[in-house]
């Protein structure tokens, strides 16, 4: 847990945008002031106030699991294509949690909410691509010869992945397929509009 003020401090609204990327303040034992209240409702920042400790970190451990049910059901049903990546080192922006880069798609196609993990590393998962950039604009998918900025966030329940300790620069990073029905229906209609390209430039 990120603490960005100092203890005894009351939550303003500079601590309120401090907290944007975790999305998360953790107020013991000093007053919320309702200005700032309403700024992280807005905002989607959630405050955790108690007078004891100990019911704070209950409520906090208590929203972490349902976060990670949460993000574990909004990625279960989604299909998840073949690719393989290469780490680009000179646009390593962030190296953990989230791990911010840019690669190269060798082959397949790269699309939002995959994840991935590293063969040579005995597979080891590192996280679910979360956002795609190209030339600083959100793209759902990548395709092979692309060169994106992805953003990887930890699998929920897992602990976060580490740029230049679980994997290296060198490591070609691969998606793991699941929902192979969804997978092959996929590739059957990409090669029927593959075939009705070819036979719109051939004529036959």
């Amino acid at each position: 847990v990120q603490v960005p003020d100092y203890p005894g401090l009351n939550v303003y609204n500079n601590s309120v945008c401090g907290a944007l990327r975790y999305a998360v303040i953790l107020a013991f034992d000093v007053k919320v002031e309702r200005e700032s209240q309403e700024m992280a409702d807005s905002l989607g920042v959630r405050i955790f106030s108690a007078e004891i400790i100990y019911h704070l970190f209950d409520a906090f451990t208590k929203y972490r699991e349902d976060y990670k049910k949460a993000k574990q059901e909004e990625f279960k049903n989604i299909a998840v294509f073949p690719a393989k990546v290469k780490v680009l080192p000179q646009f390593i922006f962030n190296s953990r949690d989230p791990i911010v880069m840019g690669v190269t798609i060798e082959a397949g196609v790269l699309r939002q909410g995959t994840p991935l993990c590293v063969p040579a590393k005995g597979f080891v998962d590192i996280g679910i691509v979360t956002s795609i950039e190209m030339n600083h604009k959100s793209v759902e998918s990548a395709k092979k010869g692309q060169e994106v900025c992805i953003k990887i966030e930890p699998i929920p329940g897992e602990a976060p992945k580490m740029f230049g300790r679980h994997f290296e620069a060198t490591d070609m990073l691969v998606t793991k397929v699941r929902n192979i029905e969804n997978y092959r229906r996929h590739r059957e209609l990409q090669e029927h509009r593959e075939l009705q390209e070819t036979q719109r430039t051939t004529g036959t």
